[in-house]
């Protein structure tokens, strides 16, 4: 007899042990494994948000507090990969709760201590190779824009002037380039839409009433009677024909003014196309001075080789960071945008698509409330006294309906910058991104700073000191930025080839105590503006004016010679014959509109003639019926 089954009691002991395993193990990760790959993963995602090496020196977390702790954070400098672009001491998080638990980590309150600006690093870090052209048009038509706009900066003013100043003469190069001039190409475009056109002309001019048709109408208006009528019904016969013959006759008078309206459009457009002859010459002579190397000596020109470069340099580097934050904070999408995203393509499961589903007052993936910056100096190191407030940063600003605002005060006495004040708004609430910067630097040091580099000049300060003021705002696409800085305490650095360019140079930059530089920039991407004000550029001018000006104005009227003497025989021949052509296609069109309007004239004088007889008659008529009856009446 089997024995009874003992019932289980409320503890499940064959179960303990392999929970206890699993728990022991989850424990075992998250105290042994968690922190560091946290760190991996931060140092993996900065450096890649970055475009260069970001290392973490340890990350702590709390999961009982629902804190994190990140400290040693160094972010490497892409254009000086020895130093750090900044380097954080520790970054605090304390989140909260009710976020985490729907899978969501919002920061109520946070701190950065320790900032430090320019610190060696123990080793160069990796800078990522450039990111790969988007396949966007928008963006590549942006690529393409900033990169011929570094072409053009590329363009040594200076150094064409030290070129022209060794005796180098343009006139003598100017041999078998008239295939290329593009005013030649475009009076030879010219000619063949002129004999085209006047092909055209010819054959409307054919088909619009001759003289024999013009006659005709003549000898059918002389047959119609208008006077002398017997009775009311050759009147009413004489109208008829004459209304028949008006209306074939304003048939061919519409015919001829539409015939002359559309040839004195089209004469006119062409017109317009040779009067713009003009503007291919001056384009062809301002490629001529690039290519023989004439310069624009103007204070303007001689600021944007100098400095254009540099400013160049901090708008790519404002465009870099303001697509990052589209990247990762991305702004509410446009209609156009939501359809794309509506058509997901097929994919590998493993790769996955997220929709977000936000609702009113709920928390986005990830948000930053606030967090505090607070750095003080440190006698032992480049620490500087910096407070600042970071608000609301997120993944979603559509949902967070909240602009990211980094705001902050302080200098670095370690590194010699003082009078630190900034502001970043990034306010990606709608479907038009705005960014913008405000900062202000009272003064930092400058070392080895190259302005100018090239075989034939040479340009920078081995020291200085600068302060600046800097606005941009980038909306949706359009940028406006306002640079003013002033250069003082300045060992310089200038030399060139020439010996007159080289004393030039010297007794300039000996001379100024100062330089002051302001400059604007404006428009799309794809259409930038610059301008640039600087009292170097004022200054070298003066000084390159009196050895100069008379080489510059001789080469440029070397090369007004040679365009008018390749081109101003074709030029002539072209305006010549369009105008003879216009004043006897045009005399040819008159005639006829003169000799159609009169015949019709003459039918209208005509018709007048028949009614006032008619009238005249009727009238008498009834005067004599009118005495007849007094007679009878006795009157």
């Amino acid at each position: 007899m089997s024995k009874p089954k003992k019932a289980k009691g409320p503890i499940r002991f064959e179960a303990i042990l392999p929970i206890s395993i699993i728990i022991g193990l989850i424990w075992a990760y998250f105290f042994f494994f968690f922190d560091s790959h946290v760190r991996r993963a931060l140092e993996y995602g900065g450096t890649l948000a970055h475009g260069a090496e970001v290392n973490v020196a340890s990350v702590k977390t709390d999961f009982l507090g629902a804190s994190l702790e990140i400290r040693g954070i160094q972010v490497t400098n892409a254009e000086a990969p020895a130093k750090n672009l900044i380097e954080l001491g520790l970054i605090r998080f304390e989140m909260l709760w009710d976020a985490l638990l729907r899978g969501k980590v919002a920061v109520e309150d946070a701190s950065i201590l320790d900032i430090r600006l320019g610190t060696e690093r123990k080793r160069p870090g990796r800078v990522l190779p450039p990111t790969p052209p988007s396949e966007s048009k928008s963006e590549q038509l942006k690529a393409e824009a900033l990169a011929s706009m570094e072409k053009q900066f590329q363009h040594n003013v200076l150094g064409d002037a030290a070129s022209l100043l060794q005796g180098a003469d343009p006139a003598s190069q100017l041999k078998n380039i008239e295939g290329e001039l593009k005013s030649s190409k475009r009076i030879k475009e010219l000619e063949q839409e002129l004999q085209k056109k006047k092909t055209e002309w010819e054959a409307r001019i054919a088909r619009l009433p001759k003289n024999e048709d013009i006659k005709g109408f003549e000898t059918r208006a002389k047959s119609i009677k208008t006077s002398g009528f017997s009775n009311p019904m050759e009147v009413t016969q004489s109208f008829q024909q004459i209304d028949a013959l008006v209306k074939d006759v304003d048939g061919k008078v519409k015919e001829v003014q539409s015939t002359s309206q559309a040839v004195s459009t089209e004469m006119s457009s062409l017109k317009k196309s040779m009067d713009e002859l003009k503007s291919f010459v001056d384009n062809d002579i301002k490629d001529l001075q690039n290519r023989f190397k004439i310069p624009s000596l103007d204070a303007a020109s001689i600021a944007k080789s100098i400095f254009g470069p540099m400013i160049l340099a901090r708008v790519r580097q404002f465009e870099t960071y303001a697509n990052k934050a589209r990247q990762y904070m991305p702004p509410k999408k446009t209609a156009e945008q939501k359809a794309e995203f509506a058509k997901p393509t097929a994919r590998e499961r493993s790769e996955g698509r997220t929709y977000k589903f936000g609702k009113q007052k709920a928390y986005p993936m990830f948000w930053l409330k606030k967090a505090a910056i607070s750095s003080k100096e440190s006698p032992d190191g480049p620490s500087g006294d910096l407070t600042g407030e970071l608000k609301n940063l997120t993944d979603d600003p559509p949902m967070l309906g909240l602009p990211t605002t980094l705001s902050f005060t302080g200098r670095f006495p370690h590194s010699q910058i003082e009078g630190v004040k900034g502001l970043i708004t990034i306010d990606h609430r709608t479907e038009e991104p705005v960014e913008s910067l405000e900062l202000t630097v009272a003064s930092f040091p400058i070392t080895e700073q190259k302005l100018l580099q090239s075989d034939e000049v040479n340009i920078g300060f081995k020291q200085a000191t600068g302060s600046s003021k800097l606005m941009a705002v980038l909306r949706n696409q359009e940028l406006k930025m306002n640079l003013e800085s002033v250069f003082t305490k300045i060992t310089h650095e200038a030399n060139a080839k020439n010996a007159v360019v080289d004393e030039i140079l010297k007794n300039v930059m000996n001379d100024l105590t100062k330089v002051t530089l302001n400059a604007e920039i404006k428009g799309s991407w794809t259409n930038l503006s610059f301008g640039f004000d600087s009292n170097l550029g004022s200054e070298l001018q003066k000084g390159f004016e009196k050895q100069l000006q008379a080489k510059i104005n001789e080469a440029k009227g070397k090369l007004q010679k040679m365009i008018d003497d390749t081109i101003g025989s074709e030029k002539n021949k072209l305006l010549g014959e369009f105008s003879s052509s216009q004043g006897d296609i045009t005399k040819v069109l008159q005639g006829k509109e003169s000799a159609i309007n009169g015949l019709k004239g003459e039918l209208e004088k005509q018709k007048n003639k028949a009614i006032n007889e008619q009238k005249g008659k009727l009238q008498n008529e009834a005067q004599k019926a009118a005495d007849e009856l007094k007679k009878r009446l006795g009157f």
